[in-house]
């Protein structure tokens, strides 16, 4: 029997947003679907359809036919045809990072999604969000705003005329003023409101005339085409004249175009003195924040016939005056409108409802430019509308600067500015300084490009000294004792490990055993593997005395005995057995203990059973590491980064080869506390549980999760990994509990990304090339131990997912 067709449904959410979900609830049951509802062998373009929140306005088109309420479908006649028909096109890429977390949680339970989060640019921006044309609107707001007019009073009272709502927003500086002006603003107001807004004083009368003049003199810098006010401050209006000498001092010295000052009858010869003066007006009435206590504080007007008629008549008084415009503040909606279709003037609305002839709203509450409040934002009045939580992104981004800098991944490469070594050499010869006189590393004139992927110089190597408690006897064993190593795995890492292991001092014999023919046979035709790194912006290359086969007989034809071996391929099924036939070939030529250590990403023990299957009975060594590289082309590894590589055992061979790994530059310890190593362990799966699927999805290396529009996500797989690792009995280093778990594998993630800024991940590779991931040992071993435990890591089965619906199938 045919399985139904796949259907997908858009499903509106609380607050007016939409998520992509299938028709039927239970179609991953019938159709060959994931276990979210996405059905295999979807494009990768249409992944992140289903993984975010689509926009309001979008969904609202969709179910209703219209994106305006005026011309929604009527669905209770369907007879009746729908006047607003739009032709629409999208196109959709990756989700951002913030809509990946906030979508999984919402799907998850975990909430609504909240306007106070905000974090998606849906309609342009890096990250590629959903863009949608409708009809004839176009919403990329990225482009440049096409030119137009100085905004003069006849073309306010033309607008006026014509119906058309006018829109006024206060600024106080030239960056606020130039984005209002590029928004499209009629007028913008440099208004007293600046004494709380910005310079932190608790009242509006506290402001000075000077300072009014300062700021409009900033805003007009920025603003060019808006018709500019200036608000006349407490105290400068209280005789005719000082109301025309300061209103003249706004004009002048201020830049602005016209003045706005609070009251109605009592200040209309006033308006009429400045008026006369040949400055245009603004009049303010109903709630006048300058004087509150006369109409019974910061309180609704016109709540009663009597009040509503005296805000009436002062509106009447101020167009006598000549007034060219009114603001009308906390009025009722029906007063406002009357007063407005009584008026020849338009009325600008603040609280006034939405019968005025245009709006105002103060700047820093309508974006929410504030500090927060123990994470809480102030309460603003009821009729400000918080269109964005810029206060939120800012303390973040200032947050992330601070973390940078102590991390020091701040100022990195790319704000640094560098100097010929020889000017430097001869700097520090001049202050008696000690002088680098290591030989130069060979460049390698076919490959002195730039690696676009590769961004920031080499990490200098770290020194871990390694513990030697052994007797002496063990304590013979050193390094010397290794004359023939084998590093199972040829890809970045094993290349990376063959290579730093040969170019050691009295480094033993290096074999690289892989299946990447080409690989193999450009390191065979050449007689080395090549070892970059990029120093100073340069890209260095060294020759490494690596032999390489993909033949495991060929390793031991000298008849000289293998010393140990190295694992380094990918964590997959089919990977272990192929490593696993081969470590059983070497076995008969390896000297005992016939030590292996297996440096794989996981916790699976999938390796070693495999290879006992194969005939290896040898000793198996875990271990981890946190180097990274990147296979740049055949024959030539480039090293991206150099952590730590542990090694947990006590025994001598585990002694031997962590000295002979820490003495090639490769950082080597040995850990012989188990619970000291389980959490190193867990640390570094972290670490790739957030590194490796977030890059493939993105498509980016990993220097790129430090900015912050991933630090949400980042924080949320940690805690649910952390979680899972909690329940193990998994604990801190510093302290008990899931949250210090969590808090170290965060520092520790982020210092892995910082150091391996420049690497792109293997996963992140696997995908572009279009093979199989090691998501499954990584995210899908989180899952896999959280459903055993009864745990919920949505976040971490999302990636699972993702990752592998962009595998061969």
């Amino acid at each position: 029997m045919s399985s139904s067709p796949f259907i997908a449904i858009l499903k509106r959410l609380p607050g007016g947003k939409g998520i992509k979900v299938p028709r039927n609830s239970s179609l991953h049951v019938q159709a060959p679907c994931k276990q979210n509802g996405i059905p295999n062998g979807t494009r990768t373009d249409n992944l992140c359809t289903y993984f975010r929140p689509w926009p309001k306005h979008f969904t609202t088109f969709l179910n209703y036919g219209s994106t305006r309420p005026e011309l929604t479908r009527n669905w209770s006649n369907p007879s009746a045809q729908n006047v607003y028909s739009p032709t629409r096109a999208f196109s959709t890429t990756a989700p951002s990072p913030s809509s990946l977390l906030n979508s999984t949680l919402l799907a998850q339970g975990h909430g609504e999604s909240s306007e106070d989060l905000d974090p998606l640019n849906l309609y342009g921006g890096r990250g590629g969000e959903i863009r949608a044309e409708i009809g004839n609107e176009n919403n990329n707001h990225n482009k440049k705003p096409a030119s137009r007019k100085k905004i003069g009073l006849p073309a306010i009272a033309e607008k006026h005329r014509s119906g058309n709502p006018l829109t006024m927003i206060t600024a106080y500086d030239a960056p606020t003023g130039g984005l209002a002006d590029r928004a499209g603003m009629d007028m913008i107001l440099v208004g007293d409101s600046l004494s709380m807004t910005v310079m932190g004083l608790s009242t509006t009368t506290q402001v000075t005339m000077e300072e009014m003049v300062h700021h409009c003199r900033c805003v007009s810098r920025g603003a060019k085409h808006p018709l500019l006010v200036g608000d006349m401050p407490f105290g400068s209006y209280l005789t005719s004249d000082d109301a025309v000498r300061n209103a003249a001092k706004l004009i002048k010295e201020g830049r602005m175009d016209a003045v706005k000052l609070e009251g109605g009858k009592r200040v209309a010869k006033i308006v009429r003195s400045v008026v006369d003066a040949g400055i245009p007006v603004i009049g303010h009435i109903g709630l006048t924040p300058q004087t509150p206590a006369n109409s019974g504080g910061f309180v609704l007007q016109g709540k009663t016939s009597e009040a509503a008629m005296n805000i009436y008549e002062d509106a009447l008084e101020l167009q006598r005056a000549g007034a060219f415009a009114i603001v009308l503040e906390m009025v009722p909606t029906a007063i406002a409108k009357i007063i407005t279709e009584k008026l020849q003037i338009p009325t600008i609305g603040i609280g006034a409802g939405n019968g005025t002839s245009g709006q105002v709203l103060v700047f820093h509450d309508m974006i929410g430019y504030f500090p927060t409040s123990d994470g809480e934002p102030p309460k603003l009045p009821r009729f400000v509308k918080r269109y964005a939580s810029v206060g939120q992104t800012i303390e973040a981004a200032l947050r992330k600067y601070c973390e940078e800098v102590h991390l020091r991944s701040f100022p990195g490469p790319s704000n640094s500015f560098s100097l010929p070594q020889k000017e430097l050499d001869v700097f520090k010869q001049k202050l008696g300084l000690e002088i680098d006189t290591k030989p130069p590393m060979i460049l390698s004139p076919s490959n002195t490009q730039s690696n676009p992927g590769i961004m920031t110089p080499l990490y200098p190597s770290v020194t871990h000294l390694v513990p030697n408690k052994q007797e002496s006897k063990d304590a013979e064993i050193s390094k010397e004792t290794f004359r023939k190593l084998v590093v199972i795995g040829g890809g970045s890492m094993g290349s990376l490990f063959a290579a730093k292991l040969a170019l050691s001092k009295d480094a033993p014999q290096v074999w690289l055993l892989s299946n990447h023919e080409k690989h193999v046979r450009q390191i065979r035709s050449s007689g080395k593997l090549l070892l970059g790194a990029i120093v100073n912006g340069k890209e260095l290359i060294e020759p490494a005395p690596v032999r390489a086969t993909s033949n495991p007989a060929e390793v031991f034809e000298d008849k000289v005995p293998i010393d140990g071996a190295i694992v380094l391929v990918k964590n997959l099924p089919h990977a272990n057995a192929v490593a696993a036939k081969r470590l059983g070939v070497l076995a008969s030529s390896m000297r005992d203990p016939r030590a292996v250590l297996n440096l794989q990403n996981g916790f699976s023990d999938d390796f070693a059973n495999e290879s006992k299957k194969a005939g290896f009975d040898g000793l198996f060594l875990r271990g981890v590491t946190s180097q990274s590289a990147i296979l740049q082309s055949l024959g030539l590894v480039m090293q991206t980064g150099n952590g730590p590589t542990t090694i947990f055992s006590d025994s001598p061979a585990a002694l031997g080869l962590a000295r002979l790994i820490q003495e090639s530059g490769l950082n080597g310890e040995l850990i012989q506390g188990k619970e000291d190593f389980q959490r190193v362990l867990w640390r570094k799966l972290v670490a790739n549980c957030v590194i490796n699927p977030l890059t493939a999805i993105y498509n980016v290396p990993n220097g790129e999760l430090m900015k912050s529009e991933f630090l949400p996500l980042i924080q949320q797989i940690v805690f649910e990994v952390a979680r899972v690792a909690s329940e193990l009995g998994i604990k801190s280093s510093f302290g008990n509990g899931e949250e210090s778990l969590a808090e170290e594998s965060l520092k520790s993630t982020l210092e892995i990304i910082k150091a391996t800024d420049i690497n792109t991940s293997s996963m992140c590779c696997d995908v572009r090339r279009g093979v199989s991931t090691e998501v499954n040992s990584l995210n899908g071993f989180v899952v896999r131990e959280a459903n055993r435990l009864g745990v919920g890591v949505p976040l971490n089965q999302r990636l699972v997912d993702l990752i592998s619906s962009l595998e061969p199938q």
